[in-house]
């Protein structure tokens, strides 16, 4: 070595850039009274570095949009109560990651709840000059029905009081009733075709 003490320093800088974290926007869609519950995940399209989001690498939280009717587990299940009215809902969330929390990304969760008005159909029959001529059209609904719905006479027959239908005078011929269940969350109609 020539020169031992004619030296000189330099710094080696090493910057690792923080895994790409990506939360994509999700959307559900409920369109009638049996789908509630998980309706998914909303980790399922999201990505850390380029891999599937693991719910044990990131912190999750709700930025907007809460909802009674709408609630999110820490593993990203979105679970819709039967509680909640139609319409179109937006929330907001963020998913940042463990070792690097200012590593952040949002997206958004779109729920377009419709809820149809099922119909159920139920055919009887009962005659006009035997020694019954009356029934109840209650006993007709299935177990279980709700006992706050309303009957209506859609052919005008003149023949229902109530449930009670009296088919005494009623022409030989098919009617239609139909008990209706005005639930804001499950609207039903169960609808009694009656052959007289």
């Amino acid at each position: 070595m020539l020169n031992p003490t004619n030296c000189d320093t330099a710094t080696i800088t090493i910057v690792v850039a923080a895994p790409v974290i990506d939360a994509n926007d999700d959307m559900y869609s409920i369109t009638n009274c049996s789908e509630f519950g998980v309706v998914g995940n909303i980790f399922a399209n999201d990505t850390l570095n380029g891999n599937s989001i693991i719910s044990e690498v990131i912190n999750f939280s709700l930025v907007s949009g809460e909802n009674s009717n709408i609630t999110l587990d820490n593993i990203g299940n979105i679970n819709v109560l039967s509680g909640i009215a139609s319409g179109s809902y937006v929330l907001t969330y963020q998913i940042c990651e463990k070792l690097n929390p200012n590593n952040c990304n949002t997206a958004t969760i779109t729920l377009n709840v419709t809820i149809a008005n099922n119909i159920v159909t139920i055919n009887s029959s009962i005659c006009n000059d035997g020694e019954i001529t009356t029934t109840n059209l209650s006993d007709l609904l299935p177990a279980g029905t709700p006992t706050n719905g309303t009957w209506i006479d859609v052919n005008n027959s003149g023949g229902l009081q109530g449930s009670i239908l009296n088919a005494s005078g009623l022409s030989v011929k098919d009617y239609i009733f139909e008990y209706k269940i005005n639930d804001a969350t499950c609207p039903r109609t169960i609808r009694v075709v009656m052959t007289v």
